[in-house]
């Protein structure tokens, strides 16, 4: 009886080793692609809510420096010269601006409001939830040297989160500026 010994198919053995290495090999490249595409989309959600929120801070930053001072927005009756901004509260921001028009900055719901001689309008859109609004507010001091002032200062600082995207959403961001107002004498 002569036996063949012609050996040229593969085992099972040697199939299941070979599909298990591919798996394995498949799983861990999926697994990057995952990381950077849920990378790729927190940079985007953070990138949109600075866009969102850019418009809203350049438009305060223009009001502010050119603020009247001594000009009472807060229905209190005539305040000292030396008082520019009144707010009811640390979210909210009263002024008259360089045309002499009583502007208020708040936060209604989740986005930034505006309200200009009695017309209000939203700054930041639908697609960025501002969840905290703050202004600190440094008022004139007198200065070092006599006669001077330092201006007035506010600092905004804001919380905010993205609400496009099942993934992104929840992305958050603390944004703060500080804008001085330019009296000059």
């Amino acid at each position: 009886m002569n036996v063949i010994k012609d050996n040229k198919g593969i085992t099972l053995i040697e199939i299941l080793v070979s599909v298990s290495l591919f798996s394995v090999m498949m799983l861990s490249v999926l697994g990057i692609f995952n990381f950077i595409l849920e990378d790729q989309r927190n940079s985007i959600s953070s990138q949109n809510i600075q866009e969102g929120v850019r418009y809203a801070l350049e438009m305060m930053a223009k009001e502010i420096r050119a603020v009247r001072e001594g000009a009472d927005c807060s229905g209190l009756g005539v305040l000292d010269v030396n008082t520019v901004f009144n707010s009811q509260s640390p979210s909210e921001l009263r002024f008259k601006n360089k045309y002499g028009v009583c502007t208020t900055y708040s936060l209604v719901g989740d986005r930034i409001q505006i309200t200009r001689g009695g017309i209000s309008e939203f700054l930041t859109g639908n697609k960025v939830k501002v969840a905290n609004l703050r202004f600190d507010i440094k008022d004139n001091d007198v200065g070092t040297i006599p006669g001077s002032k330092i201006q007035p200062k506010v600092t905004i600082l804001m919380d905010l989160e993205t609400t496009i995207g099942k993934t992104a959403a929840g992305n958050k961001i603390k944004i703060q500026t500080t804008i001085s107002a330019r009296i000059y004498e």
